[in-house]
């Protein structure tokens, strides 16, 4: 839905909102509704409470609408402050892209870049490739914290991340990077042993090695698609670890079936050291992709990390 469908005669387009607003109430609008608050806007803009709610102030002036509905406790966007925020980043991403295509011109990226990568598919997936990256862009500097940990990129000044899994936040840009499938596994022991599971209720029968979150006694869930539904099944067996190496290293000892991503597998299955079970029945793959915020929109360094991974972990 678009701002005109939504506002009836106020037929703005990008351009002649350009023009009817300054840019400082549109940064002051787009932070607020990204903190939901004037005094976490202010505190990334680096202004006071009240000269960014004079901005949102003069804003809905000039537009004539009610952006946030405010309480005494609570701000939030209403219907049309969500439709015109959609708009109003596409003004200052354009803008930020211009700026910094016209600063990196001829440039080769440089600087330092924060990255928060998953533990695993980080080790596996990525950290191989940062040699060939650091050759391509020697003036590029990497910080990266390795965690499973959802981090938030604006409030902890992370420039780039990798997640693998469904998306929910509609601050940050994805770019798609591939996707993960996941495997059932056991070793040609715990077959000849234990026989191979032909279905999802077999697995009752079965040792399963299970992973739980380190930290925590929460296991992780297996997961498949049967019968036109998703089935989540939490295993059963003797063993539980909290390291993937382990999990592995579990599996190819015959201590139990494995249920692990394709990449943390894919030599021992082409070895034989494992075998895969119930392909039938696995899931969609989960998609992996790379994220930035809308601030960072073709930043040199950014774009050059998003090319650079993108199609190689794909």
């Amino acid at each position: 839905m678009r701002l005109t469908d939504k506002c009836g005669s106020m037929q703005f387009t990008c351009a002649f909102m350009a023009k009817l607003v300054d840019l400082i109430s549109l940064t002051a609008f787009v932070e607020t509704a990204r903190h939901d608050s004037f005094s976490a806007a202010a505190r990334q803009l680096g202004q006071s409470p009240s000269a960014v709610s004079r901005a949102v102030d003069r804003l809905e002036h000039e537009l004539g609408i009610r952006l946030f509905a405010r309480t005494t406790r609570q701000l939030r966007l209403t219907e049309e402050g969500e439709v015109f925020l959609e708009q109003t980043r596409e003004i200052l991403d354009a803008l930020a892209a211009a700026k910094h295509a016209a600063q990196g011109a001829g440039k080769a990226p440089s600087g330092s870049l924060r990255v928060s990568l998953p533990m695993v598919f980080g080790r596996c997936c990525v950290a191989p490739l940062l040699g060939a990256f650091q050759h391509q862009y020697p003036q590029l500097r990497l910080d990266i914290a390795f965690t499973d940990r959802r981090v938030d990129l604006v409030e902890e000044n992370i420039d780039v991340a990798v997640r693998i899994g469904a998306l929910t936040d509609s601050r940050l840009v994805a770019r798609a990077a591939g996707h993960v499938h996941y495997r059932v596994c056991g070793s040609p022991d715990y077959f000849r042993m234990h026989g191979v599971p032909a279905s999802l209720d077999d697995l009752r029968d079965h040792r399963c090695v299970h992973f739980r979150y380190p930290g925590t006694a929460t296991p992780f869930r297996w997961q498949f698609h049967s019968e036109g539904k998703t089935v989540r099944w939490r295993p059963e067996g003797p063993i539980a670890v909290d390291d993937a190496d382990a999990l592995v290293g579990a599996g190819i000892g015959a201590a139990g079936l494995i249920y692990v991503p394709t990449y943390r597998v894919r030599e021992h299955l082409a070895s034989g050291a494992l075998q895969s079970v119930l392909d039938d029945v696995m899931p969609s793959p989960q998609p992996v992709s790379i994220l930035f915020t809308h601030s960072q929109l073709l930043a040199p360094r950014v774009r050059a990390f998003v090319d650079f991974f993108s199609t190689r972990i794909a």
